[in-house]
Parts: C-alpha cells; structure tokens; sequence
C-alpha cells in the first residue's frame, strides 16, 4: 500500500487487505491515516466480512471448550 500524505511524504507500507480485487495497482482509494502514525491506516470502503475481536473470541471460547472437554474426559478415569 502506498500513498502520498497532504503533506507531501510518501508512505509505503504492507497492509492487511489481502487480494481483494478492488484495490489492485493503480486503483484510486481513499486512504484514512493519522498524522502522527500514518502507518495506522485504513482505506474507505473496505471492512472485513467479520471483525478480528470477533474471531477471537471464537477462537478464545473453542479453546477453552476444547481444554474443559479434555480434562472432564481425563478426571471421569
């Protein structure tokens, strides 16, 4: 991902958009970053199907299922 601040820098960075086809080479975006962190971006128009806290509490709550299942299963021998 690369853009030009209002300021004038040039901001390059990796970013976690993955392939969406929306946002190939060249494609004009409108880029939201903080002035004093323009490594903390995002681009309008773009969220993800689901967020990031919600998977981990999936994740989370699986885990926890699976470690409670796990020792009941040992403590019943």
């Amino acid at each position: 991902m690369a853009w030009t601040t209002e300021d004038g820098r040039t901001c390059e960075y990796e970013s976690s958009y993955g392939n969406d086809s929306r946002f190939g080479v060249g494609v004009p975006v409108t880029v939201r970053y903080a002035l004093e962190a323009p490594d903390e971006f995002t681009i309008e128009g773009w969220a993800p199907d689901i967020s990031y806290g919600a998977l981990t509490v999936v994740g989370a709550v699986l885990t926890v299922g699976s470690v409670t299942a796990l020792i009941l299963r040992f403590l019943a021998f």
